[in-house]
């Protein structure tokens, strides 16, 4: 009960996101499930992002900045011959992206 009513308190803030499609491999691929962070700070070139698709906004694509000037920024996708990304749909307004993506893999410093 307190998980879940914690997850209804963080859904405006961080949401558990499954890769599908093939256009992140080797970084993600299809089944595994990566943390979705709502945007707080500037974005910089390398960050993963997560955006609504700009010719269907009611679907949303994760994919690599590899950009980022005034006009907006240029998305790719790590598999390029698999990827719908900026070479399909131009520039995307830096406002319109609200989430930044984080692998789910839990990293444990090692204690040594």
């Amino acid at each position: 009960m307190l998980v879940r009513a914690l997850a209804v308190l963080l859904r405006p803030v961080v949401r558990r996101i499954e890769v599908v499609g093939v256009s992140m491999i080797p970084t993600y691929r299809p089944g595994e499930y990566v943390w979705a962070v709502r945007r707080w700070r500037p974005l910089r070139a390398s960050v993963v992002v997560i955006v609504p698709l700009p010719e269907d906004r009611s679907r949303e694509i994760m994919k690599r900045v590899e950009t980022v000037t005034d006009q907006g920024v240029w998305l790719v996708g790590d598999n390029a011959q698999a990827s719908t990304d900026s070479r399909s749909f131009g520039v995307v307004p830096i406002g319109a992206i609200r989430w930044l993506a984080y692998p789910q893999r839990l990293a444990i410093p090692n204690p040594a």
